[in-house]
């Protein structure tokens, strides 16, 4: 694997693509962490997360269920999510045991995009968290709950970093193919690789494109610097990570265009005004009633709406957004009365 020479070029666009992906993660966790900041998930008996809690979380953050286990899987292997009793309690609550932040959370979230990324990646490669097996039967034939017994598998970090070490064999840049690597880890640890599920494998590589540890069939150069304990991992990662941009482009259809990833005060508010329509390193958010109505009910004014977007926007802000915020911010907040001829009640 290690023959052929590197591709620069292929490299650094690997290291784009996985610093895309893994900054596309840090966004969901900071949004379930913010989530459960406000809203504790209950936990069960056992200390698993139930289904029902599992799917309330999915439908808040719009995304798959499959995507809420990694990422809480993540979240509690990297410290920023931990179970016990939070502080302060739910209101009603005398004592039970929640899936909520940690201390470690708020130093998570206030850091710059490289820290956060590589914090996560490092998580992930000492995780003992299988979030896969989840809907699957374990050996005593019960359902796999997510972090339950049943998903922890002790050696798991173990093997997650002799499946990523394979690709970080092969000089940057080169795309390892998956015969390939399995060849390789035959050839070099028979034994491992015999006891070592084909599932399990796939499910590995998987994660690892999830989370931008491998891009484009190669290791990312951040991934190779963790797996190097000489390296600096973070000081690579700040290479390669796009910095934040204080401004957006707010245009004419509605719609507002930040062009690289935002500081977390401006990233708060534009999720706030904005729906996100298209994620990535640089997003685009749609402002619509429904969103103008929710920054509203925060307490936000329109004055101060409009003073944030003259703040933050490159150019003037089209007057069809600002007509649009004023409109619901007049109908906001009123209620208007009139006689009922006539109801029906089911």
């Amino acid at each position: 694997l290690g023959e052929t020479p590197a591709d620069e070029r292929a490299r650094d666009r690997a290291d784009q693509a996985g610093a895309g992906a893994g900054l596309e993660v840090a966004r969901h966790l900071r949004q379930l962490i913010e989530l459960l900041g406000e809203t504790p998930a209950p936990l069960l008996k056992e200390g698993g997360v139930g289904v029902r809690a599992v799917t309330s979380l999915a439908r808040a953050l719009t995304v798959e269920e499959a995507e809420i286990h990694r990422l809480v899987s993540l979240g509690v292997a990297a410290g920023l999510l931990g179970r016990g009793e939070p502080s302060p309690l739910p209101v009603g609550d005398e004592g039970s045991d929640y899936l909520s932040p940690t201390l470690a959370a708020d130093g998570w979230l206030d850091s710059d995009l490289a820290t956060r990324w590589v914090t996560l990646l490092a998580g992930w490669l000492d995780s003992p968290w299988a979030p896969w097996l989840i809907g699957t039967a374990a050996e005593k034939r019960q359902p796999v709950r997510l972090l339950g017994d049943e998903m922890k598998r002790p050696h798991l970090a173990e093997h997650r970093r002799l499946v990523v070490s394979r690709f970080a064999l092969a000089a940057e840049g080169v795309d390892v193919g998956g015969e390939e690597m399995r060849d390789d880890l035959f050839f070099t640890r028979p034994v491992a690789a015999t006891l070592l599920p084909e599932a399990t494998v796939a499910a590995i590589v998987d994660e690892a494109r999830w989370i931008g540890a491998l891009s484009r069939g190669t290791a990312t150069s951040v991934l190779r610097a963790l797996l190097d304990p000489e390296a600096d991992a973070l000081a690579v990662a700040q290479e390669v990570t796009p910095g934040t941009v204080e401004r957006v482009i707010a245009q004419g259809d509605m719609t507002i265009l930040a062009p690289g990833p935002l500081p977390r005060s401006l990233q708060t508010e534009l999720d706030l005004l904005g729906e996100l329509e298209s994620a990535g390193l640089a997003s685009v958010y749609r402002v619509t009633e429904a969103s103008v109505r929710r920054a509203l009910d925060t307490g936000r004014t329109a004055e101060e709406i409009r003073t944030w977007l003259a703040d933050h926007t490159l150019g003037e802000v089209p007057q069809s957004v600002t007509y649009l915020i004023e409109d619901v911010a007049r109908r906001h907040g009123t209620l208007r009365g009139g006689p009922a001829m006539s109801y029906l009640r089911c």
